[in-house]
């Protein structure tokens, strides 16, 4: 019914929804909205990387790819605009077009047609809207011919009051839920199975390469700095939050106090984003600082570290029942 009623459609998905509408074949340009401060830009910039390495783009059937800048004063977002284009143009080989968009977005009244008892896959619910929407261009054109010209349809439609029409409207939207289930009911195709699949042990392999699963206890989580690449955030069993970097790339301890910045300013955001982070102690003597480790393949380097709460370990490779390991060895 939505695909009825209106021309275009914005469905609201969980992010966690997002990378699988990605995948669609139906989707033909992507838009990423960002604010104008710095982390925003910085963040944003990675899921451009992310997205641009994942994708392959010689394929004509890749969606456009645009940028808008929002919510900050005509001077912050066309400063944002020009580091974001410096960046594309300097370390990506594709062109995305940035743009100054709003700089103010207000709430606006919204009015409930239908609510379902049902939590519907956000490609399900894609499914449906495009069905609906064939369905709608196939429809047969309305015939005149018929009507009396002395009787206009408006003085039928009068006699209806906006409740009755609201209701239709209503009893109309369930035919949502059909489609969305008949296209649940619908088998996978082979290929995009086997793309899942794929994606699927690429995570699992990427959650055996890091650093968090070299200390025995921890716990990887999704999220991440901004501001810090290269440190992993991760959980205890107690729902601690713990960050760990290796000494690979420049002043890892620099960005380990940059993400420990950045986990206490932003700690009830991240609570809601990841379940296993517990809510800190309302004990005044107990630590609830985070926890953060330093993984080094040159221990003798930052020995200076030692003595501060950091804690250090030695990182090595070593052969051990015919695969080749990392190991990390506590030192302070």
């Amino acid at each position: 019914k939505a695909a009825h009623l209106a021309d275009r459609v914005i469905l609201r998905v969980d992010e966690s929804a997002e990378p699988d509408l990605l995948e669609r074949s139906e989707i033909d340009q992507l838009t990423i909205l960002t604010g104008a401060d710095e982390t925003a830009v910085v963040a944003s910039y990675r899921l451009i990387k992310t997205l641009t390495a994942s994708w392959d783009w010689d394929d004509e059937s890749a969606p456009v790819l645009r940028m808008a800048v929002m919510g900050g004063s005509r001077a912050q977002s066309t400063d944002a605009r020009a580091k974001l284009t410096r960046a594309v143009e300097s370390f990506l080989d594709r062109p995305i077009e940035i743009v100054v968009s709003a700089r103010r977005i207000d709430a606006t009244g919204t009015m409930n047609l239908y609510r379902d008892d049902l939590a519907h896959p956000a490609t399900h619910i894609l499914d449906g809207l495009i069905e609906g929407s064939l369905a709608a261009s196939d429809d047969a054109p309305v015939d005149w011919g018929d009507v009396d010209s002395d009787e206009p349809i408006a003085a039928e439609m009068n006699d209806r009051s906006p409740i009755d029409l609201l209701r239709e409207d209503i009893d109309a939207l369930e035919t949502l839920e059909t489609l969305t289930r008949r296209a649940r009911a619908e088998a996978i195709t082979p290929a995009r199975e086997a793309k899942r699949e794929s994606r699927a042990a690429e995570r699992i392999t990427q959650r055996n390469d890091a650093l968090c699963g070299l200390i025995p206890g921890l716990s990887i989580l999704e999220s991440r700095c901004p501001t810090a690449p290269g440190v992993e955030l991760a959980t205890d069993r107690l729902g601690r939050v713990h960050m760990v970097v290796d000494d690979r790339g420049a002043d890892p301890l620099g960005r380990l106090m940059n993400a420990n910045a950045w986990v206490r300013d932003h700690l009830q955001l991240l609570m809601r984003a990841e379940d296993s982070i517990a809510m800190p102690s309302s004990d005044p003597l107990a630590d609830t600082e985070p926890t953060m480790h330093l993984l080094a393949e040159r221990p003798r380097e930052v020995m200076s570290v030692y003595p501060t709460s950091v804690r250090v370990y030695a990182m090595a490779t070593v052969q051990a029942g015919g695969s080749v390991v990392r190991v990390a060895t506590p030192i302070n």
